[in-house]
């Protein structure tokens, strides 16, 4: 019979239950998850029918019962959470991004490599019943590119042209970064 891997959560706010509801498809079993305070985590346990709550993470990643960490915290915390699991001997799978620079990325993926541990990004959205539909509507004679440069960014559906960005770039890194968040999704319906 095939392991079981027992799943641990760090941050179920936005984006977290919609992770964990596709873990638990998958057939693999959450057995704790932690928030920003011990009372958001208990809340969010006995919402979510998970067994175990933390309000500190790294009470998570020091369990003995998880062998996988999922990370749906907000961005900036990604590459401290991820760093700290694989050091701990826990196989990571990161919502986007896994870090904030390509440096911290590549130190992960070297962690990662040297304790023969998985070290994934998650994608979850291009599964999304919406996206699936999309990617059916525009193809074969229709197609989507993101177009994104330090002038303007670019939605070409087919042969129609929608600005999305015009010129934020530079003037707006809020804009910009919700821009390249974005276009991720995007790229999927291809």
């Amino acid at each position: 019979m095939a392991k079981v891997y027992k799943v641990g959560i760090i941050g179920v706010g936005f984006i977290g239950p919609a992770h964990m509801e596709g873990i638990r498809r998958q057939g693999f079993e959450v057995v704790a998850i932690a928030e920003a305070t011990q009372s958001l985590a208990e809340e969010a346990a006995e919402r979510l029918l998970v067994p175990k709550a933390f309000g500190d993470w790294k009470d998570l990643i020091a369990d003995p019962e998880i062998d996988v960490v999922h990370i749906a915290s907000p961005n900036y915390l990604h590459y401290t959470h991820a760093k700290a699991a694989l050091e701990a001997g826990k196989h990571v799978v990161c919502e986007k991004p896994l870090a904030m620079t390509a440096e911290e990325s590549a130190e992960l993926v070297e962690i990662a490599k040297e304790k023969n541990l998985v070290n994934a990004v998650n994608f979850n959205i291009r599964y999304y019943p919406w996206f699936r539909m999309q990617k059916h509507a525009l193809m074969p004679e229709n197609w989507v590119i993101v177009y994104i440069s330090s002038r303007a960014a670019t939605c070409r559906i087919g042969c129609y042209w929608i600005p999305i960005g015009i010129g934020a770039w530079n003037r707006s890194w809020e804009v910009s970064y919700a821009l390249l968040r974005i276009s991720v999704h995007i790229g999927w319906i291809l």
